[in-house]
């Protein structure tokens, strides 16, 4: 599944479980509220400006990862970012001590 398919079906809630994308996934401006569980982004990730308030644990992101401007309060469990991290606009108030960036 490309980045692109993977973006149509999440701007109509659907979600794959065990999703990997070899590339980049831009989902900006998107409808999605939900990520699938044991989702692996090769390039970036990002969701600024969504409904996602949670991520999923174990998510793997090899770029970098934008959250600004989600209602997402707290980072998952092993959350593995290669590149930076944006958490403005969040309610994120601290960082889980098995975070990776």
């Amino acid at each position: 599944m490309t980045p692109h398919d993977w973006k149509i079906l999440a701007s109509y809630g659907v979600t794959p479980d065990n999703l990997s994308v070899g590339g980049s996934l831009d989902l900006r401006g998107t409808g999605i509220t939900a990520l699938p569980d044991n989702l692996s982004v090769g390039g970036s990730l990002y969701l600024e400006g969504t409904g996602i308030t949670s991520l999923p644990d174990n998510l793997s992101v090899g770029g970098s990862l934008d959250l600004g401007g989600t209602g997402i309060t707290a980072l998952p469990d092993n959350l593995s970012v290669g590149g930076w991290l944006d958490l403005h606009g969040t309610g994120i108030t601290s960082l889980p001590d098995n975070l990776s960036v």
